[in-house]
């Protein structure tokens, strides 16, 4: 189905994509992004695990941008999920342990 064809079906349903428009999305500021995600790595670990550790790996998910981020020193993966505002900018970071 494309938006359209929703809307015909099921528009009950889908009420709140009668007003979205694509140009309506929030372009991510990164910068704000990458570092909200090292500020809370390094409330995790210190500062020199963090400069190591490689954030390269990343999915938009929704006002959400989650890094696979994988620690060198203890050859581990964590995942931090930072929170988009409306803005665009970063408003919450979290760290979550993966494994190794």
């Amino acid at each position: 189905f494309t938006r359209g064809d929703m809307l015909k079906v099921c528009p009950k349903f889908v009420t709140s994509l009668a007003g979205f428009s694509p140009k309506q999305t929030t372009t991510i500021n990164k910068d704000s992004v990458l570092q909200a995600a090292r500020q809370a790595y390094a409330r995790e670990y210190d500062e020199e695990t963090t400069e190591t550790a490689d954030f390269g790996s990343y999915e938009v998910k929704g006002n959400k941008v989650e890094f696979e981020v994988f620690n060198p020193e203890d050859r581990a993966y964590d995942k931090v999920t930072v929170t988009v505002g409306a803005d665009g900018n970063a408003t919450s970071a979290s760290v979550e342990f993966i494994g190794k």
